[in-house]
């Protein structure tokens, strides 16, 4: 159905066009021919023979429909072929998908063995990964050094919320300087349990975190995360995920889900499902004054790598840093045999990547402030709080609070290799 929202003027300066993905990979595309749709009025627009069979033979993934409206002329405000509005439908027709729903469950390779930790030492060994004995901390994946993923449920408050007396409560609770404490790291056949409790100094509030890590065939992780509030929460949570950290040269990230700009579960409207590519840098929000940003919602996998090249032997962007992803090889950095990491969800996960910690966003004043420290801060997130209005109006709606209660999420980890191409692996 397509309803014109225009007070005098219909519809027939547009050109429809349709496009269909699966798994975020353009599979067929094409022109609607909508009839023309008077101001204030709606017509019903059926399906082009086109579309109906490329959605018959597109085989399995996740299929998305976009459906955009263009100037079919140049107007005086803007050239032809500006998106005056779209939308998606999804996934279409008996959409299924084999990349994007990772099995939680180790899988066993030939004659059912799995690859079962090690202890040498100060080092817990487990396929492709090494491990802190002690502290339980992922410290290399492949040959690239990593440090985490560990429980996290702050983020750099933003103009919202400093103004905000959740903000002030958020702080008072001490939520901005958790302490994490290792009480238990575990080894058996199915793998590594690490049990923390993170909480503020000289405080009664606590959060209990459990990593359970095991291997799938080859160098993939399966990392699943168990938290629990220790008593009642007098706030609900700013985010709930985990944080971790990679070399800083690993600036790139490919990504399938919603995209290509920043969203938050109450500012969504202005991304679509797809597959994207990006600098760290280009995916950073200018604010005036840093706070929280660049969040990207519902991915079902993303990656890292040092560099992406194009099907010429370059390095392409928009101009901006960013560009949709469509194809090419990560090339191998310097000093590490491995090209990057990649990070698939169970089924999605929310992905905010910086070249500085959150501590140092929270501690600048102005966008000039902050310097990137040498390394790539990865927050991955199960949810986050909503972010409202309230600097200017109401604060976050009661739909969008996060609550302190249990939860659990899924990660799938492993490192890339040189031979990898655009997609999940």
């Amino acid at each position: 159905m397509v309803r014109n929202l225009h007070h005098t003027r219909d519809t027939g300066y547009l050109r429809w066009t349709w496009r269909l993905e699966a798994d975020g990979v353009p599979v067929a595309d094409g022109e609607w021919d909508v009839s023309v749709v008077v101001p204030g009025a709606q017509d019903r627009a059926d399906w082009p023979d086109s579309l109906a069979k490329a959605v018959d033979t597109a085989g399995r993934g996740e299929h998305w429909l976009t459906v955009s409206a263009e100037l079919a002329a140049d107007e005086p405000w803007a050239d032809v072929g500006h998106t005056v509005t779209w939308t998606q439908i999804g996934p279409v027709a008996d959409s299924t998908s084999q990349t994007v729903q990772p099995d939680a469950s180790p899988r066993r390779g030939d004659g059912g063995r799995l690859p079962v930790p090690r202890r040498d030492g100060d080092t817990i060994t487990l396929g492709a990964a090494r491990f802190d004995a002690i502290t339980g901390t992922l410290v290399r994946l492949g040959e690239l050094p990593v440090y985490g993923p560990r429980a996290d449920v702050w983020r750099a408050p933003i103009d919202n919320d400093r103004v905000s007396p959740l903000g002030a409560a958020w702080q008072q609770a001490g939520l901005d300087r958790l302490r994490h404490k290792v009480l238990q790291v575990e080894t058996d056949d199915d793998g590594i349990t690490v049990r923390t409790r993170m909480s503020p100094a000289g405080s009664d509030l606590g959060l209990l975190a459990d990593y359970h890590w095991s291997a799938q065939d080859g160098n993939c992780l399966v990392l699943t995360v168990d938290t629990a509030p220790l008593g009642p929460w007098p706030v609900p949570l700013p985010r709930l995920g985990v944080a971790m950290t990679v070399p800083g040269e690993f600036d790139r990230v490919t990504w399938f889900g919603l995209g290509p700009g920043e969203a938050y579960r109450d500012s969504d409207s202005a991304v679509r499902v797809g597959r994207y590519e990006s600098t760290v840098e280009a995916m950073q929000t200018p604010y005036v004054r840093p706070q929280e940003n660049g969040n990207r919602r519902h991915l079902r996998w993303a990656r890292l790598t040092r560099s992406r090249l194009g099907g010429d032997g370059t390095e392409g962007t928009d101009g901006s840093g960013g560009t949709r992803g469509t194809g090419g090889t990560p090339s191998r950095p310097a000093g590490y045999g491995t090209c990057g990491i990649e990070i698939t969800g169970s089924p999605w996960f929310d992905l905010t990547v910086k070249p500085w910690s959150t501590q140092t966003v929270q501690s600048a004043d102005h966008t000039v402030g902050p310097e990137p420290d040498g390394l790539v801060h990865l927050d991955i997130d199960l949810e986050h709080r909503g972010l409202g209005s309230g600097s200017c109006g109401p604060s976050v709606q009661p739909r969008h609070h996060l609550a302190a209660v249990a939860a659990r999420f899924t990660l799938r980890i492993r490192p890339v290799e040189a031979e990898a191409d655009d997609g999940v692996g």
